[in-house]
């Protein structure tokens, strides 16, 4: 907002906005929440053939779930790392106006997957000690801020 205000009522814009924009903010906005999501079990989900199945089959399909998203998640970290760590080497820059240093953000990645993998680790465990309602539902009618 303030960006449109200085850039058309002063003629002033901000500089490297856009890349600020595009290479902190998105990156923090898309993968912070994974934890989030993860521990509150709110992904897209459709149960087409699930709610079929007998509770026993059920349990084991999310754990099963679960054990691949922690291990998605722990490899998503791993090469995350290795490009973070390139970055840092090189001190990665992007040329707009300025120079603007994006190796920092770069460390957001494998922070993000490990604790998204943390995240599912702590959904599976629940999965484990209290069945399949535990982690709720893919109940439409449940509202997404309960």
């Amino acid at each position: 907002m303030v960006d449109l205000v200085l850039r058309y009522v002063f003629d002033s814009p901000i500089r490297l906005s856009t890349e600020i924009v595009a290479y902190y903010y998105l990156v923090a906005l898309v993968f912070l929440p994974l934890l989030a999501v993860e521990y509150h079990d709110h992904h897209i989900a459709t149960d087409l053939f699930f709610s079929h199945f007998p509770r026993g089959l059920q349990e084991s399909c999310l754990i099963l779930g679960s054990i691949m998203s922690i291990a998605l998640y722990l490899c998503l970290a791993w090469f995350s790392l290795d490009a973070a760590i390139d970055a840092t080497q090189k001190r990665e820059v992007i040329m707009g106006a300025r120079l603007l240093p994006i190796w920092p953000m770069r460390w957001l990645l494998p922070f993000a997957f490990l604790m998204a993998s943390f995240g599912a680790v702590l959904t599976m465990i629940r999965r484990i000690t209290e069945g399949p309602e535990a982690t709720g539902s893919a109940d439409p009618k449940e509202s997404f801020y309960e």
